[in-house]
């Protein structure tokens, strides 16, 4: 989520087509009114909580900017340690940080501890303007599990993906790292947006050139793009970060969350809902699977997580309209 740019390329064609260099290739202009925004911090109010998460110690809040329409949200989240003993030391044990003890148990103590002011920085992220798609990606709800069947995937997902006419827009073109512009095997890899350059949370993104929507598109046509992703990507992640491809954990999301498809490239220390099992599937899998059945994912029932009723409701009033013309 770090510096989080309006982010999503989707393909309302039933047709794969191509991604035309400059959709890839341009740059956003980062105005100066834009980076000035959070210069004064008063400036913004909150409204409402959205989300607080105790374990990635992450909260979102939508709020306002004082003089200016629409929604703005902040992420904040805490920054991870340094990793480099000398900085501990120095900045986390020295006679500016203070603990003040909270219990002992036996040989167990527990404080909170306050480094000093430099070492107590929060990651902010502003989204400014948002969308109601951003507070319902940003907020807390009630999960439900779905089995996709392709007769589900077929009446109620690809409807709705058609559908969706309003998508995020792909700005990451400063992020790049690598760029293969072929047009069956071309692929672009970014720094997702979430990565906070630290390497050992190392995360980036490989974006097809072809539109390709999900993993339910893909064939034995796609084995040649799926492998060069595979090879060059790892590659790309050696030649400028030094991360081995036995350090790395490549995988699709399924619901991805903007329908063109991608390949998420990260280290192992990244944990999140997005590397979950009813989410995550393994590149090396997504291969061997389509070289054992070429349709493989027109026939496999895929297994995700709907993280908000409104998702869920449809899935299950297919099924419910189906179960009463079968009686």
């Amino acid at each position: 989520m770090a510096e989080i740019q309006q982010e999503t390329i989707t393909s309302n064609n039933t047709e794969e087509s191509k991604v035309p260099d400059s959709e890839i290739e341009s740059i956003p202009e980062k105005t100066e009114e834009v980076l000035e925004l959070l210069k004064d911090v008063s400036k913004f109010t909150v409204k409402k909580i959205l989300k607080n998460n105790t374990t990635q110690k992450l909260i979102c809040i939508e709020g306002a900017l004082t003089d200016r329409e629409g929604i703005a949200l902040i992420i904040l989240e805490k920054k991870v340690f340094p990793n480099e003993e000398e900085i501990l030391g120095e900045g986390f044990f020295n006679e500016q940080t203070t603990a003040t003890e909270l219990y002992r148990n036996d040989i167990y103590t527990k404080y909170d501890f306050f480094p000093e002011v430099k070492h107590n920085a929060l990651k902010a992220t502003l989204i400014y303007p948002a969308t109601e798609k951003h507070v319902e990606q940003f907020s807390s709800t009630e999960s439900y599990m779905i089995e996709e069947t392709p007769e589900l995937y077929e009446n109620v997902s690809l409807p709705k993906i058609l559908k969706d006419s309003e998508q995020f827009s792909l700005q990451w073109a400063d992020r790049v790292i690598f760029n293969d512009p072929d047009e069956e095997t071309g692929f672009v890899m970014t720094k997702d947006l979430k990565w906070n350059d630290e390497l050992s949370t190392l995360y980036m993104l490989a974006i097809t050139r072809k539109r390709i929507r999900s993993i339910r598109d893909l064939n034995a046509s796609h084995l040649p793009l799926l492998r060069h992703i595979k090879e060059a990507g790892t590659k790309a992640i050696f030649d400028k970060y030094g991360v081995s491809k036995s350090q790395l954990r490549i995988y699709f999301h399924y619901q991805p969350s903007f329908y063109h498809l991608h390949v998420h490239f990260t280290t192992f220390a990244v944990e999140n809902s997005g590397t979950l099992t009813e989410r995550a599937h393994l590149l090396t899998t997504v291969i061997r699977n389509i070289e054992l059945m070429p349709d493989y994912y027109q026939k496999a029932v895929l297994t995700f997580r709907a993280f908000k009723l409104s998702i869920y409701e449809p899935y299950k009033q297919y099924e419910e309209e189906k179960q009463l013309k079968n009686e």
